[in-house]
């Protein structure tokens, strides 16, 4: 199922909550949403909920990752043939207070076959993450389908860049398609990724993408961009490897991808993953600067009803939009890069 625009986790949102007979789509369902459900198989036609063969598993581990963050490593009965990036439903039995079944679309952030892993963030008032963030090592659950097209599946080639863009969560599956390609010579030459978080408290995974930044040090590189300003104290407590910029990814990486991006952008691919919000005001910034739209892929996690803001998704046009014009050949675009990000 190719992408490029669809969104299929609050379709399947919608009818994990859903009994298997319940045929009726209901009003609120988004464009994207619909489109994923346009594309799926004979159940489509029914008015049906996509089929799930719900397999069974154990949990192996949940451990936090940060404040909030935490890493679900789950071991099914049998082995299982997921990437980063795929997106499968969880069912982790009845809620204890309204008996509601606790189900959901998690996205793979790592798969070993034996094994894969979900990394989530706990809402505090929510109905099911708090719940889900006790379970312990050994408590059985279900999982299934396989929804969505893995990262690698959906990077245009020739790719020699490979630029993700996250926020929060979003970092796993990013994280998780970085380790697999670097692990092969096949892979794009460099993979750059831009990690938003709302302070320095929510990183996550800064240990396993610092150690990846020093093993594959020509190939890959990691910036974590922090919205909210921080006192020296937390940074202290905080240490990061990794160099970061204060302010929302959105604002913060443009100029960062411009400037490692000197060469060109022709052969660059970009995946965003996160904020609704931040998702269009890239993509739209993307694409109003010239980035093809093959070379842009998406996953929303939630807020998919958001407007982009129009001075964002400009200053992101500006800062891609002279390297594309001078992979056309223009000079006098290729100068401007230079005097603007600093280039040459």
């Amino acid at each position: 199922m190719d992408r490029r625009a669809s969104n299929p986790r609050s379709w399947i949102q919608m009818h994990l909550l859903q009994p298997a007979s319940d045929t009726v789509i209901q009003s609120k369902v988004s464009m994207n949403s619909l489109l994923v459900f346009l594309l799926l198989p004979s159940s489509a036609s029914a008015l049906a909920a996509p089929p799930i063969d719900w397999q069974k598993a154990t949990i192996a581990s949940n451990v936090p990752l940060s404040r909030g963050t935490f890493l679900l490593t789950v071991q099914p009965d049998e082995p299982v043939t997921y990437r980063p990036g795929h997106i499968i439903g969880l069912s982790m039995g009845d809620h204890p207070e309204s008996s509601a079944p606790m189900r959901g679309p998690y996205t793979v952030s790592r798969c070993t076959g034996q094994t894969f892993d979900v990394i989530y963030r706990v809402i505090p008032d929510g109905r099911k993450t708090p719940i889900m963030s006790g379970l312990q090592p050994g408590t059985s659950i279900e999982f299934g389908g396989k929804f969505g097209v893995a990262i690698a599946d959906g990077i245009s080639t020739p790719c020699d860049r490979l630029i993700g863009i996250s926020t929060g969560v979003g970092i796993g599956p990013l994280l998780g398609y970085a380790e697999e390609a670097l692990a092969s010579d096949d892979g794009p030459a460099t993979i750059e990724l831009y990690a938003g978080f709302a302070d320095l408290a929510d990183v996550c995974c800064a240990d396993d993408l610092d150690r990846m930044a020093a093993e594959h040090a020509s190939r890959f590189r990691w910036t974590p961009c922090i919205s909210r300003p921080m006192a020296c104290t937390a940074a202290s407590l905080n240490p990061l490897v990794a160099e970061r910029r204060t302010g929302r990814v959105s604002t913060a990486a443009p100029p960062l991808i411009a400037r490692a991006g000197a060469a060109s952008l022709s052969r660059s691919h970009f995946h965003l993953v996160g904020n609704g919000q931040m998702v269009k005001e890239f993509e739209q910034g993307l694409l109003d600067g010239g980035i093809g739209e093959g070379r842009v892929t998406t996953e929303t996690y939630f807020n998919g009803k958001a407007e982009p803001e129009a001075d964002v998704a400009a200053h992101i046009a500006a800062s891609v939009r002279p390297l594309v014009a001078a992979d056309a050949g223009d000079g006098a675009a290729a100068g401007e890069a230079v005097a603007t990000f600093g280039m040459g």
